[in-house]
């Protein structure tokens, strides 16, 4: 009996230390499952607070872009001196130029830079124009219409068209595109009104500035002195073009430079303006000065090249065996003179007066400080960036034999 007693309480205690045991074992097991199934979460970082400068400066900025500068100008329109118009929303940039002539008043305005297409003479003579190929090349001879290609000349997108020809058929062509036709007349006698239309068209630059004073200059120089030359002592001329027996007695601009030196035309009462005369009209109407144009052969025969001695030998003793042109007093007198072009084109034919006022009038021009080589120098140099070259003019007398 107290044997079996003392086997129950044994047998209570081994159960009692189990289930202590077990319960232990449980415990830890339900922690363990819990980390694995709910995980710790890492504790948040404290970010350190910024500035809103040092927020903007964090940021990678975004370059501006800005529209390139225009400067916008109200629209203007030009009126030439033939009463074309043309209105410009901007100054022009690309231009196209028509004539020897018009082609050296932009050069010596300052313009020379926005020309894009030419005429053929001016291409072919590239000893005075070597600015320009046949990439400019819009054909003709700059004298007229005749042989310009009017898809060229669209093509090249001018802003304008400068020109001494506007014709029905240019304007109607370029009217197409919305290219405006000017005229222009870098030949002409007064040259005021030719230097205001190029003003109009681009504004003034310094260069058209000193053009237009030297110019003014030169003419009231000229002037002045003609104007101390008596009615009496004034000699009469004639003009002769390169053509034989051509001659001008009307509003021709060679007349006008002429005259400006102060002779009168002898022709002028003829019925002829320009064209060919009757040898023995020229021979009654006895000139004391006779003019005859020379081509030089060379091959820029526009002219900056002068005409060699073979070129006057050859006019000058054609020009003296004409039956009955030794009446004239012109050839008794030695005062037969050969002239190229391009001798007497500057500063819209300043130039050609200046020398012959000192072929025939040496005291007055040597009296008025009047040196026709310094004005060509100034003009060649000064305005057309091209050095002085003798030879353009020569006397008759000089190849007689």
């Amino acid at each position: 009996m107290k044997t079996k007693k003392v086997l129950a309480m044994l047998l209570a205690l081994v159960m009692l230390f189990a289930l202590a045991a077990c319960g232990k074992d449980s415990a830890n097991k339900t922690d363990g499952e819990t980390a694995q199934s709910e995980p710790v979460q890492a504790p948040e970082t404290t970010q350190p607070e910024t500035t809103a400068t040092e927020e903007t400066e964090s940021k990678t900025e975004e370059p501006e872009t800005t529209e390139p500068a225009t400067t916008e100008i109200e629209p203007y329109t030009v009126t030439d001196t033939k009463g074309n118009t043309a209105t410009f929303t901007k100054v022009p940039e690309r231009v196209i130029v028509i004539n020897r002539y018009n082609t050296e008043l932009l050069r010596a305005t300052g313009h020379l830079d926005k020309i894009v297409g030419v005429d053929g003479s001016i291409v072919e003579n590239n000893t005075y124009w070597p600015e320009f190929t046949e990439a400019n090349n819009i054909g003709g001879n700059g004298q007229n219409a005749d042989g310009q290609d009017f898809e060229t000349m669209a093509a090249m997108e001018p802003d304008v068209i400068i020109t001494r020809s506007v014709t029905d058929e240019l304007v109607e062509a370029m009217s197409k595109f919305d290219i405006p036709v000017l005229y222009l007349d870098g030949a002409n006698a007064d040259l005021i009104p030719q230097f205001d239309v190029i003003d109009a068209i681009f504004g003034q630059t310094e260069e058209s500035k000193a053009l237009r004073e030297t110019y003014l200059e030169l003419r009231d120089k000229i002037e002045t002195a003609v104007a101390t030359i008596p009615e009496e002592e004034r000699l009469t001329f004639a003009w002769e073009s390169v053509k034989d027996y051509t001659i001008s007695s009307g509003g021709n601009v060679f007349v006008s430079m002429v005259a400006r030196a102060g002779l009168i035309n002898a022709l002028a009462a003829s019925d002829v303006d320009t064209g060919e005369m009757d040898a023995d009209a020229i021979i009654t109407a006895n000139p004391d000065v006779y003019f005859k144009l020379v081509t030089p052969s060379a091959a820029d025969t526009a002219g900056y090249t002068p005409p060699t001695d073979e070129d006057f030998q050859t006019v000058a003793q054609a020009f003296l065996s004409r039956p009955g042109y030794e009446n004239i007093s012109a050839v008794q007198e030695g005062r037969c003179y050969m002239i190229s072009s391009f001798g007497v084109g500057g500063f819209g034919k300043l130039v050609g007066s200046a020398y012959i006022l000192s072929w025939l009038y040496p005291e007055v021009a040597q009296s008025a400080g009047i040196d026709p080589d310094e004005i060509q120098t100034l003009w060649l140099e000064q305005f057309q960036n091209k050095p002085f070259q003798d030879g353009y003019f020569a006397n008759m007398s000089d190849y007689a034999g």
